[in-house]
């Protein structure tokens, strides 16, 4: 997927989408080739990670990665529920991207309140980059 529809589909500016895509990079390999978006279909840069081959598989991986990590850059401490609400993954999905994320930044899971539901339960917060 290119970046132009990766911010688009995660809802988030070019400028954020490029400091995610870097920042996850530091973790993991980010995978940039020359090819075709299977988005838009426009020939320009492609993104995956690069564990996998760029599949359409390997892009809505990322872009989960990249829409939980905004989320909880803004809103954090969250619960995987408001985490998946805010975010509009599944639930099921909330744990693999902390799991990616983790790769790239301090991720602090700890049993607290989470403001949003108002429950005591296990809550995720974004600490920063990983150094």
């Amino acid at each position: 997927m290119c970046v132009e529809c990766i911010a688009t589909k995660s809802a988030l500016s070019m400028a954020e989408t490029q400091w995610y895509l870097q920042e996850i990079g530091k973790g993991m390999d980010v995978l940039i080739e020359e090819g075709r978006c299977r988005t838009c279909g426009e020939p320009r840069p492609v993104f995956a990670l690069s564990r996998h081959p760029i599949v359409p598989e390997a892009s809505p991986r990322l872009e989960k990665t990249a829409v939980t990590a905004k989320v909880l850059k803004d809103y954090g401490p969250l619960c995987a529920d408001c985490i998946s609400a805010d975010c509009g993954l599944p639930v099921s999905d909330v744990s693999p991207a902390v799991k990616q994320l983790e790769a790239a930044f301090a991720v602090k899971q700890d049993i607290g309140f989470c403001p949003e539901c108002r429950r005591r339960i296990l809550v995720y917060s974004l600490v920063g980059p990983r150094k």
